[in-house]
């Protein structure tokens, strides 16, 4: 994990399994279950570094029809669980 997905540059952004939101919020979950503060570190990293800067999600135009997950709603699944609750709120509101 550490080597192969939580180094990617661009975050999959789809309503699918391969939605990168989806996979860092269970990497979290495993970290923080097995108490493994390193890779929670690197997650919670990996999380600010492909999405702090999103805006605007239009959360309205989806889950289109083969979607199981929402992208814009995993996405802010998934910086509740790394930000702050005041962070958090001004990112969502953004």
């Amino acid at each position: 994990v550490r080597e192969s997905f939580l180094g990617i540059d661009r975050a999959h952004r789809v309503g699918t399994h391969g939605n990168t939101a989806f996979a860092l919020v269970g990497v979290l979950d495993y970290a923080r279950v097995v108490g493994d503060a390193d890779l929670e570190r690197e997650a919670a990293a990996a999380a600010r570094r492909l999405y702090a800067d999103d805006t605007a999600a239009v959360v309205g135009a989806e889950p289109v029809g083969w979607d199981f997950v929402s992208p814009a709603l995993t996405e802010a699944d998934l910086m509740r669980r790394v930000l702050d609750p005041d962070p958090f709120a001004s990112w969502l509101d953004d």
